[in-house]
């Protein structure tokens, strides 16, 4: 528990509210730009288990907004879970660290129905975002919607079944992005404020 130290020294966290973290499982879905600095913080918070979901390989493109990849892995064409576990576990060798390359779908996220306890929106399409707004109110599992292009972020949590829902929010869920970062692109700084705020969204948890 040393490494904690300096986070267990917050009033509302303590050594009760770092063991609470050290018994949670966060299913990241992407590991692009949000998803890659969110899995960062959540490694070095203490975060049990990170389940990470992504079909993409890295590219050269993805090092100006992406952490814990780097040139070689561009080079390898590595598949970003697998590098950013790779990366996460020489950050944090004391949490749990699974990849999976895929698809967030029903095949592949069914299996953890039940030991999930928080899933963050890291992804870049509202294709996969319908989906998780379904399978979130079908397994009632609590998931945050979060987007970044440009130099402007969204944000909302999302608590099956006391919240709205990612339809209430946004009506007829499009089918395509005009607002994504590979059409008018994204500000660098932005991305690990809005990753921050996203994993201190679950911050009632860190209470004793």
């Amino acid at each position: 528990m040393e490494r904690y130290d300096r986070q267990m020294r917050v009033k509302n966290i303590g050594k009760a509210g770092q063991e609470k973290l050290l018994a949670k499982t966060i299913l990241i879905v992407g590991v692009g730009a949000i998803g890659s600095y969110a899995a960062e913080i959540c490694a070095r918070m203490g975060f049990g288990k990170l389940i990470l979901i992504d079909r993409d390989y890295v590219e050269l493109s993805n090092l100006q907004r992406q952490s814990l990849f780097t040139e070689q892995d561009a080079l390898d064409k590595q598949a970003k879970s697998y590098a950013a576990s790779k990366a996460l576990q020489l950050i944090n060798s004391d949490i749990t660290i699974e990849y999976i390359v895929d698809d967030a779908n029903v095949t592949s996220l069914t299996p953890y129905v039940g030991t999930i306890d928080y899933i963050l929106d890291c992804t870049d399409n509202f294709m996969t975002r319908d989906f998780l707004n379904q399978f979130c109110f079908s397994h009632q599992i609590p998931w945050i919607f979060t987007s970044c292009a440009g130099n402007y972020a969204n944000l909302m949590p999302i608590i099956p079944p006391d919240s709205a829902c990612l339809h209430c929010l946004l009506g007829d869920i499009p089918q395509t992005n005009a607002a994504s970062c590979d059409i008018i692109g994204v500000d660098g700084a932005l991305i690990p404020i809005v990753a921050g705020m996203q994993v201190s969204t679950y911050s009632n948890d860190y209470q004793p």
